[in-house]
């Protein structure tokens, strides 16, 4: 068969996505942006969106995980999520029953969306 489509995944080429094991779910693409910015901090049993990150390619119901930086993680939980096509937000949220700072400098934030 003819190969047709090729991405390059840290040296490794793939041919038209992967599957990994028997009965997994097919990944066809990924694609990645970052963000530098600061939070500030999370106001107690709430949560806060960054500011609309361009991720080429997102589509909506497309898995997104991110990557925090040196961000202070106690209680805060880190999550991200397509908003609208070719755009990913990140959400912190704080289960705690106090404000959680999450530092005073900015942190860059690496999101990664999947294309099953």
């Amino acid at each position: 068969a003819a190969i047709t489509k090729f991405k390059d995944v840290d040296g490794i080429r793939v041919d038209n996505g992967v599957t990994i094991g028997s009965s997994g779910t097919h990944i066809s693409d990924s694609y990645a942006a970052s963000l530098t910015t600061n939070f500030v901090g999370v106001a107690a049993s709430t949560c806060k969106d960054s500011a609309a990150i361009t991720v080429t390619g997102a589509a909506a119901t497309d898995p997104c995980m991110v990557g925090i930086g040196t961000a202070d993680t106690t209680a805060i939980q880190y999550s991200c999520y397509v908003d609208a096509t070719n755009s990913v937000k990140i959400r912190l949220c704080n289960p705690a029953a106090s404000v959680v700072a999450t530092g005073n400098t900015s942190t860059v934030y690496k999101v990664r969306v999947f294309d099953p």
